[in-house]
């Protein structure tokens, strides 16, 4: 299947990206460097013996393809078979310059910056830019062996640790979940006077004590809801009823908010689709366009969650989510007024742990 990419250019002399660009860029590479990728089990740790054996590499195999050969050369070919250059993966680079770059990914000031030591290993290996495309979860593709059975430029996503723990679901203002209040006996200017660390859940707490009930409110122009739908047509409202406990103060996990057995299924589906399919603010055709996300913990440590391994990738990503507060720049976390109802606004965003 033809898959579209995420396009942005590398202009090798002066380029500024944020860590999870430079990210995409220090896999590639450590994959090229290596030649096994490790599955993850549950709690994120690399499990022993059950790996895939790499073949070859993508980041835009409508241009080159990386063919990792046994001799230790790598051969970079064009999408019409010509061999563009082979060289050894040894010439290019080490582990300890990948180290080092790591480090300036972590380390780097700024939402983005640039890696200026980045250059001389690019121009090694033919790369004068790097696409993908924003629309799609995979962010390189790769060919590669397990238990004996050969598969062909598997699309595969991208999540990195250096800097922090990354996002999942970016909040928008199309993941703002409405809620109309009814029984509120307080004042909607005190409510919205709270300015606290916590302001929201604080204001959302205020409410609950005046006798405010939250209820949901379906919209059926909001695109967000729509995808959710395609996930099961209950998760628009199974999403409201963990808001609303988040923002309350009843915890932040997702492990913690969901307990009960179907909706913790539910709730497995909705990530899955989320790593390999879904964008909020995007009309989804229920199709994943990645099979896999690769975790990078740390400068070595790379693992694979793949759809060959359902309930581990499930497993793994329920037990590592959490709730998190994204910036009130969306419009929500106040009550406003609409036809003599009073209403308000909380934001979906979902983050790894």
């Amino acid at each position: 299947m033809k898959l579209a990419k995420k396009r942005y250019s590398l202009n090798m002399q002066s380029t500024k990206k944020n860590r999870g660009e430079w990210s995409e860029l220090y896999v590639f590479c450590q994959l090229i460097l290596k030649n096994t990728l490790p599955f993850g089990d549950t709690n994120g740790r690399a499990v022993d013996n059950d790996f895939l054996t790499i073949l070859k590499l993508a980041h835009d195999h409508e241009e080159a393809i990386f063919n990792r050969l046994k001799n230790g050369k790598l051969q970079i070919v064009k999408n019409d078979g010509a061999i563009v250059k082979e060289l050894l993966i040894s010439e290019a680079f080490d582990e300890g310059q990948l180290k080092i770059i790591f480090d300036q990914i972590r380390n780097g000031v700024g939402r983005t910056f640039n890696m200026d030591s980045f250059i001389p290993i690019m121009n090694k290996l033919n790369i004068q830019k790097f696409k993908g495309n924003s629309s799609k979860k995979a962010d390189i593709w790769i060919g590669f062996d397990y238990q004996a059975t050969i598969h062909d430029l598997d699309p595969m996503g991208i999540k990195s640790y250096a800097g922090g723990a990354p996002t999942l679901l970016n909040s928008s203002k199309v993941t703002n979940f409405i809620y109309e209040i009814t029984n509120f006996t307080g004042s909607v200017n005190q409510v919205n006077a709270i300015e606290s660390r916590s302001k929201i859940k604080d204001r959302v707490k205020k409410i609950l004590a005046e006798g405010g009930v939250f209820t949901y409110t379906p919209s059926n122009d909001n695109v967000h809801e729509k995808n959710l739908r395609m996930v099961d047509s209950k998760m628009p409202e199974l999403l409201a009823e963990v808001l609303i406990k988040y923002y309350r103060g009843d915890g932040c996990l997702l492990s913690s908010l969901v307990v009960e057995e179907q909706k913790i299924a539910r709730f497995k589906d909705y990530l899955k689709a989320v790593v390999l399919g879904m964008f909020s603010s995007k009309e989804w055709d229920g199709n994943y366009t990645s099979n896999g996300t690769i975790i990078l913990h740390d400068a070595d440590t790379l693992v694979l969650y793949h759809v060959m391994k359902d309930k581990i990738f499930k497993d793994y990503f329920f037990s590592k989510t959490k709730l998190d507060t994204p910036a009130s720049r969306n419009g929500f976390g106040k009550l406003y007024i609409e036809n003599n109802k009073i209403y308000m606004k909380l934001n979906l965003q979902i983050r790894s742990i």
